[in-house]
């Protein structure tokens, strides 16, 4: 086998490291695992949700500015 069907050991610690800054945006939950992120907002409404998600990406330190510096 070859190192590319084997993979990395160490490959899920770095991304862990990589991720963590986002992980800890959402003022509800977060939630990731290997390269796979969710921003969750639970509220009565549709319009409700919306706003908290819409702060945990723009936010100082939230998502878009995460994304700017991680592409």
């Amino acid at each position: 086998m070859t190192k590319c069907q084997v993979g990395y050991p160490l490959s899920m610690l770095l991304y862990l490291f990589y991720n963590s800054d986002m992980i800890e945006v959402p003022k509800e939950m977060g939630l990731g695992y290997m390269d796979d992120m969710v921003l969750v907002a639970m509220s009565t409404t549709f319009d409700k949700a919306h706003l908290k998600l819409l702060d945990m990406m723009t936010c100082q330190k939230g998502g878009n500015e995460w994304s700017s510096s991680h592409y």
